[in-house]
């Protein structure tokens, strides 16, 4: 049987292998084959003939060899095929490529030709508008392929007469245009802070012959969507202030209807979270589905799980990504930073008891373990089908619950609510500080001192908790130097350290 043909068209930087990832997911990847138009390029990224022509001008790309490709995998031929990098902008060796039920293929052009549309059964065109097309393609281009600001709108004016040549008139040959808009307008286009709310929208141009696969996808889509707008706008919220977050510290993850969980990327900050970049979706039942088996496992066997949960296409997800897993709804982690100083403090237990006074949540407290597979099998050991709220000592808080914004607000609350019980002041970021050689905290550890000194930021938290604990006569309780060894020689952590 000829497998699907599902071929998405758009300009640049409009969301085309976002889309792809998605319906993968939705149709199953075990079905689905991905294949880009971006490895069809004719040139590396570091070639001169860039000087004179543009990524959208067919006569830079090989179209025949991408129809040549697409007839062979309709015929149920494997083929071999090489991928462009865009990491280093070069071609990787050609790969055998095997065909699927569902071949989507996604690019520039792919609508562009006769034998394309003719080998297509679902033909969708991404339309976007320009201030949103210029915002995410700032963010990606300087972010994930180094360019400057200048360089990347010198490229989108160069780009125009390309694009109304031979990319919008594909807009017409689609059965289906998919519309990405803006709620209201972007404050600052290209600032990978900006929290931007997006809305999705779809129009057909004629009949889709398999109507009912498309709707089953859009739907997928729209949630998506959803999902994503308001998974970024708390990562920004949480990110931006150093309340609840220091550094790379702290990740975020929501679930969806079916098994799919979306959460922080490792390395990445929350702040700079965005719609198309900075988190990993995986199937997190893989995951909690080992764990419920109540077999011990290594680091690395957690690796490796982890990496099998992922969907293809994504980064590695947080080292924290088992716990998040196991835990019911959505997930928020963070380290508060008032609330720290209680949490590393020798009394801390009888603290948390005043502090939850007139809470109506059910709170679990978790002492100090090795972040990544040792905490996670020790929130599975005190897991509580009604608990909202775990206090992990020397770390921070968790809050789960079935709102992403519900969550963040008992985040907030339950670290106002350290600030004032401890008379604590405001923070205020110094510059100067003394040099210490005891740690509070797994990112005190790893990010405090480097080999060019001091991490400001993490430095300031360092020296904000001590003088909280000083202020209210507590006693520190400092990380052994096994324990800080043990975070030190974390796969995880030394992943999360190279991003």
């Amino acid at each position: 049987m000829k497998p699907l043909v599902i071929s998405i068209s758009g300009g640049s930087g409009v969301g085309k292998t976002t889309m792809a990832k998605v319906f993968a997911r939705i149709l199953g990847e075990d079905k689905c084959l991905v294949v880009s138009g971006d490895d069809l390029h004719k040139y590396e990224r570091r070639d001169s003939i860039w000087n004179e022509l543009t990524h959208l001008d067919v006569s830079a790309n090989n179209l025949d060899l991408g129809d040549y490709y697409l007839k062979w995998l309709c015929s149920n031929q494997m083929i071999y095929r090489s991928v462009y990098n865009h990491t280093y902008g070069t071609f990787d060796p050609p790969k055998l490529t095997e065909p699927k039920p569902f071949i989507i293929n996604e690019g520039l052009h792919a609508l562009y030709s006769d034998d394309s549309r003719q080998l297509s059964d679902i033909k969708i065109y991404v339309d976007v508008e320009y201030d949103l097309m210029t915002h995410w393609k700032l963010i990606r281009d300087r972010k994930e392929r180094g360019y400057t600001k200048s360089e990347v709108m010198s490229t989108i004016e160069k780009r125009k007469s390309d694009f109304e040549k031979y990319i919008e008139p594909q807009k017409d040959h689609a059965d289906v245009v998919v519309t990405f808009s803006l709620n209201s307008p972007i404050k600052e286009i290209g600032n990978s802070e900006e929290d931007i709310d997006l809305q999705i929208s779809h129009s057909t141009n004629r009949d889709i012959k398999h109507r009912t696969i498309f709707e089953n996808m859009f739907r997928g889509l729209e949630e998506y969507t959803s999902k994503l707008n308001e998974f970024v706008r708390c990562c920004k919220e949480i990110g931006k202030s150093v309340e609840f977050v220091q550094g790379k510290g702290g990740n975020i993850s929501s679930k969806f209807e079916d098994s799919t969980m979306i959460i922080k990327a490792s390395g990445s900050l929350l702040k700079e979270v965005y719609h198309s970049n900075g988190f990993a979706m995986i199937d997190y039942e893989i995951i909690s589905n080992r764990y419920a088996l109540s077999e011990k496992m290594t680091e690395a066997e957690m690796c490796e799980l982890i990496d099998e949960s992922t969907y293809t296409g994504y980064k590695n997800p947080s080292m924290e990504t088992a716990f998040h897993a196991i835990l019911d709804g959505d997930v928020i982690h963070t380290h508060p930073l008032y609330l720290m100083v209680i949490l590393c403090s020798k009394e801390c237990e009888n603290l948390l008891g005043h502090l939850m006074l007139g809470e109506l949540l059910d709170g679990v407290f978790i002492d100090y373990y090795t972040p990544g597979n040792e905490l996670a099998e020790e929130i599975i050991n005190k897991k509580n089908d009604h608990a909202q709220v775990y206090f992990l000592k020397n770390h921070g808080l968790i809050v789960c619950n079935t709102d992403l914004e519900k969550g963040l607000m008992i985040t907030e609350r339950l670290n106002n609510k350290a600030k004032e019980l401890l008379h604590l002041p405001d923070y205020e970021e110094k510059t100067r500080f003394e040099d210490f050689k005891s740690y509070l905290f797994p990112d005190d550890v790893l990010f405090s001192k480097t080999s060019n000194g001091f991490d400001i930021e993490m430095a300031n938290t360092h020296n904000y908790i001590i003088e909280g604990m000083k202020q209210n006569e507590l006693t520190p309780d400092f990380l052994t130097e096994e324990q800080c060894q043990s975070i030190r020689d974390s796969i995880l952590e030394k992943k999360r350290i190279s991003k």
